[in-house]
């Protein structure tokens, strides 16, 4: 039989907050037990997961991407040899999206 952990264990081993497990218990993805008194309780069985990315994939594509770049440019109507930027994330300060701007102007 696996060890049962509190919810404040639980997300320090994963690395997402409290509130997220309880929300992800709402939405059915994960079931974790309760305590007699309603505590929430998880599996020890949980573990963290690192985001996976298929590197050599996405060198091909940039490669190609590289070859065809000012091509693809002139066809989005940009100017050549313009700075582009790709922000990827949510705009939230939590992931300082300031900086980036801070660091262009």
């Amino acid at each position: 039989m696996s060890k049962k952990v509190p919810i404040s264990e639980a997300s320090k081993i994963l690395g997402v907050a409290q509130a997220t497990l309880r929300r992800w218990e709402d939405e059915g993805k994960i079931t974790p037990t309760r305590t007699a008194n309603g505590h929430f309780r998880a599996e020890e069985v949980l573990f963290p997961m690192p985001y996976a990315v298929d590197n050599e994939y996405f060198q091909e594509k940039a490669k190609q991407a590289h070859e065809n770049r000012e091509a693809f440019r002139q066809s989005l109507g940009l100017e050549q040899g313009r700075p582009i930027i790709l922000f990827a994330a949510k705009l939230i300060d939590k992931k300082r999206p300031h900086d980036l701007l801070s660091a262009l102007l």
